[in-house]
């Protein structure tokens, strides 16, 4: 029996999974260089495992290849991503310096 599933909702609740268990405890506090580390590894968790869920076929040695492209790119993508939302005048920065107890 062939089970179907959307491939981009799985993706959308890894991310949150990921981002939440690698970042959910940052704060204004949190040095940019963490933040963006802690970013960055999420992403590549992330590419990981959707490297290895879209598999298809025999795993064999392609499947490292994919693997740590999907782990630079999302990696890449997610630290880019937030070290501009924690920049001055981003979201995040916002976030925390309008947070009690934060920044």
């Amino acid at each position: 029996m062939k089970v179907d599933w959307d491939q981009d909702e799985l993706q959308a609740k890894l991310s949150d999974l990921f981002a939440s268990f690698f970042m959910g405890d940052l704060d204004g506090n949190t040095p940019m260089n963490e933040v963006r580390a802690r970013a960055e590894l999420a992403g590549a968790m992330l590419g990981r495992t959707l490297a290895v869920v879209q598999h298809e076929g025999p795993v064999e040695t392609d499947i490292a290849v994919t693997i740590r492209y999907f782990e630079q790119r999302f990696g890449k993508e997610i630290a880019d991503r937030i070290g501009s939302m924690g920049a001055p005048g981003g979201q995040l920065r916002d976030l925390w310096t309008n947070c009690p107890g934060s920044g």
